[in-house]
Protein backbone atom coordinates (compact mmCIF):
# COMPACT_ATOMS: atom_id res chain seq x y z
CA UNK A 1 0.00 0.00 0.00
CA UNK A 2 1.35 3.44 -0.87
CA UNK A 3 0.52 6.95 0.27
CA UNK A 4 -0.36 9.17 -2.71
CA UNK A 5 -0.51 12.92 -3.13
CA UNK A 6 -4.07 14.25 -3.62
CA UNK A 7 -3.93 18.01 -4.19
CA UNK A 8 -2.13 19.53 -1.19
CA UNK A 9 -2.87 16.47 0.96
CA UNK A 10 -1.79 12.86 1.20
CA UNK A 11 -4.24 10.04 0.56
CA UNK A 12 -4.47 6.37 1.38
CA UNK A 13 -6.86 3.98 -0.35
CA UNK A 14 -8.55 1.62 2.09
CA UNK A 15 -9.02 -1.86 0.62
CA UNK A 16 -12.67 -2.96 0.45
CA UNK A 17 -12.09 -5.96 2.74
CA UNK A 18 -10.69 -3.73 5.50
CA UNK A 19 -13.42 -1.13 5.05
CA UNK A 20 -16.11 -3.82 5.38
CA UNK A 21 -14.61 -5.10 8.64
CA UNK A 22 -15.31 -1.78 10.37
CA UNK A 23 -18.36 -0.77 8.31
CA UNK A 24 -16.72 2.05 6.37
CA UNK A 25 -18.61 3.18 3.29
CA UNK A 26 -18.27 6.18 1.01
CA UNK A 27 -19.19 9.30 2.98
CA UNK A 28 -18.56 7.76 6.41
CA UNK A 29 -17.13 10.33 8.82
CA UNK A 30 -14.02 9.13 10.64
CA UNK A 31 -11.62 10.36 13.29
CA UNK A 32 -7.87 9.98 12.86
CA UNK A 33 -5.66 9.48 15.89
CA UNK A 34 -1.91 8.93 16.14
CA UNK A 35 -0.93 6.24 18.65
CA UNK A 36 2.56 6.02 20.12
CA UNK A 37 3.91 8.33 17.39
CA UNK A 38 3.89 5.40 14.95
CA UNK A 39 0.36 4.18 14.19
CA UNK A 40 -2.58 5.93 12.57
CA UNK A 41 -5.92 4.82 14.01
CA UNK A 42 -9.02 5.31 11.83
CA UNK A 43 -12.39 5.08 13.62
CA UNK A 44 -15.87 5.69 12.24
CA UNK A 45 -17.67 8.51 14.05
CA UNK A 46 -20.60 7.03 15.93
CA UNK A 47 -23.77 8.98 15.25
CA UNK A 48 -27.28 8.66 16.57
CA UNK A 49 -29.62 7.01 14.06
CA UNK A 50 -32.23 9.24 12.46
CA UNK A 51 -35.95 8.60 12.91
CA UNK A 52 -36.07 7.27 9.34
CA UNK A 53 -33.25 4.82 10.09
CA UNK A 54 -34.95 3.66 13.29
CA UNK A 55 -38.27 3.15 11.51
CA UNK A 56 -36.54 1.22 8.73
CA UNK A 57 -35.30 -1.27 11.34
CA UNK A 58 -38.83 -2.24 12.40
CA UNK A 59 -39.87 -5.65 11.10
CA UNK A 60 -42.80 -7.95 11.82
CA UNK A 61 -40.37 -10.14 13.81
CA UNK A 62 -39.18 -7.40 16.20
CA UNK A 63 -42.43 -5.46 16.52
CA UNK A 64 -44.24 -5.90 19.82
CA UNK A 65 -47.94 -5.84 20.51
CA UNK A 66 -49.59 -2.57 21.52
CA UNK A 67 -49.39 -1.98 25.27
CA UNK A 68 -52.27 -0.70 27.35
CA UNK A 69 -50.98 0.84 30.54
CA UNK A 70 -53.04 2.07 33.44
CA UNK A 71 -52.36 5.33 35.25
CA UNK A 72 -49.49 4.74 37.65
CA UNK A 73 -49.09 8.13 39.28
CA UNK A 74 -50.08 11.74 38.73
CA UNK A 75 -49.93 11.68 34.92
CA UNK A 76 -52.16 14.13 33.10
CA UNK A 77 -53.86 12.75 30.00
Amino acid sequence: MKIQKWGNSLGLRIPAALAQQINLTEGTEVTLTIESNQALLVKPVETEPTLEELLAMITSENRHEELELAVAGNELF
